[in-house]
């Protein structure tokens, strides 16, 4: 993943959806966001004000 990422960089954004916190540093300083604690991808208000048909 780094080494792709990396040759294709800087225009090359990447999602990981995956429960994955690698302790590598490069790993580290890619992450944007942790959604944990209730913080979720796709917030629950979205789920109230679109319910499925």
């Amino acid at each position: 993943m780094h080494q792709v990422v990396t040759e294709l960089a800087p225009g090359f954004p990447i999602i990981v959806s995956d429960h994955a916190d690698l302790p590598h540093a490069w790993f580290q300083a890619s992450v944007r966001h942790n959604w944990r604690g209730g913080e979720k991808l796709i917030p629950t208000t979205w789920l109230d004000t679109n319910p499925t048909p």
